[in-house]
């Protein structure tokens, strides 16, 4: 069976993020289509997906994953998938916020863990990242942080127990800085890359599509993508309906922190 190079995903997404850059000033890109489950589907959003669709399906893709459309059979017979995220932050796109990109992971199987390819291209700011498993991780465009300064910024997403946790994490980290970016898969490349400390999100609505890419990357940087119980999340099955629970860090840092984040869970959901 024949597959992809990475040359060709990183080309795709290179051209997909060109066509949304020339795209970002039409008033129909920022119109509101819809809502689902807590999140805001505009129409550059729509676009984005018809572009990575065409795309792949002239690539020859068997099977592909999206964010808005969920999983598609491009060509029978091969066995090859590709997770695709094509426009990460999108909201940040349409109010102009500088935190934006575009992202695929690629491989053969029927886990995260079986994809070894990842690619992420930053639409706003302008960045490349990719990896190969097993090979050195590309970067363009972003600094890594090779020491660490006496604050930890950590990335925080939850419904209940906010206060309590950023407290907790000040206890055991020292100084703790809060960050929200509205782009996952650039907050995760960040962990990655040592700018910050922990990405922490416990509200269950993390999509395949939003880990994906950084997983693979991620995983050759040495930082650990966990659910709550501390379990790596490479046993999700690539399916579109996966929502997910994610700690991202360094081992030590994840070790220290899971029983907090196991014991605030564990209050909140027993009242």
């Amino acid at each position: 069976m024949c597959r992809l190079e990475v040359d060709d995903l990183v080309s795709v997404c290179r051209d997909v993020a060109d066509k949304i850059r020339e795209l970002q000033g039409l008033p129909s890109m920022r119109t509101k289509v819809f809502e689902r489950c807590g999140d805001v589907i505009w129409g550059i959003d729509l676009v984005a997906e018809s572009l990575v669709i065409e795309y792949f399906r002239e690539l020859g893709v068997g099977r592909l994953i999206t964010e808005d459309r969920g999983l598609l059979v491009l060509r029978d017979g091969r066995s090859d998938v590709a997770v695709v995220d094509p426009l990460d932050g999108s909201t940040n796109y349409v109010l102009g916020i500088p935190a934006c990109c575009v992202s695929v992971a690629y491989g053969r199987g029927s886990r995260l863990c079986d994809l070894d390819v990842g690619v992420v291209i930053g639409i706003y700011p302008r960045f490349e990242v990719w990896v190969v498993r097993g090979r050195e991780v590309v970067v363009r465009g972003l600094r890594v942080v090779s020491s660490g300064c006496d604050v930890s910024i950590v990335s925080l997403y939850l419904e209940h127990g906010y206060e309590l946790l950023v407290r907790k994490l000040g206890e055991l980290l020292g100084s703790v800085k809060i960050r929200h970016l509205g782009c996952v898969a650039l907050e995760l490349l960040l962990v990655g890359l040592g700018s910050i400390t922990l990405f922490i999100d416990l509200r269950n609505r993390l999509r395949l599509t939003d880990v994906a890419a950084p997983y693979v990357i991620c995983r050759e940087l040495g930082v650990q993508f966990v659910d709550v119980l501390g379990e790596d999340i490479g046993y999700v099955p690539l399916v579109e309906n996966t929502r997910l629970r994610l700690v991202a860090g360094r081992v030590e840092i994840i070790k220290s922190v899971l029983p907090l984040i196991k014991g605030i869970l564990r209050d909140y959901s027993s009242r």
